[in-house]
């Protein structure tokens, strides 16, 4: 149950951080933020993000979840390749002619984070209902979820 709920608030604080770095290069592209202040918010969280990809990886990894692991992977080394590419910080000089980058990583990022998340509250409120209920509920929970599940996917 912890697990999920730790993989849970991880991934939903990545999520919202992909969502505010696509309202900034919106911003940036429309006029209303100046590209100092672009590179400076930008630069701010990349640390804080690549910890947030690995400690997810990590979490994912050490419990077993491979397939989760997998799509978590795909941000990580994208994020990895930018920035040894030098493509992921953002100077002033280069705010515009990165902003497409900038965009694109986010919207590639966004999807997966969905992806995980979505099963990832699958996957909690499955434990939550297994859990609390009593042997015969839980069979008929889990008979539940799973059918819902193949519905689903």
């Amino acid at each position: 149950f912890f697990y999920w709920v730790l993989v849970f608030l991880i991934q939903f604080s990545l999520l919202i951080r992909s969502f505010y770095g696509t309202i900034l290069v919106s911003d940036l592209e429309t006029d209303y933020l100046n590209t100092h202040d672009f590179a400076n918010k930008i630069n701010s969280f990349l640390m804080i993000e690549l910890g947030g990809h690995i400690l997810l990886f990590l979490v994912l990894a050490v419990a077993g979840k491979w397939l989760l692991v997998a799509i978590q992977l795909i941000p990580l080394l994208y994020f990895v390749a930018l920035m040894a590419r030098g493509e992921l910080t953002v100077t002033p000089n280069t705010a515009l002619r990165k902003a497409s980058v900038q965009r694109r990583r986010y919207y590639v990022t966004l999807v997966v984070y969905g992806v995980v998340l979505s099963v990832g509250l699958f996957r909690l409120s499955e434990t939550v209902v297994v859990d609390l209920l009593s042997p015969l509920g839980r069979q008929h929970a889990s008979e539940l979820l799973h059918e819902a599940a193949a519905a689903i996917f």
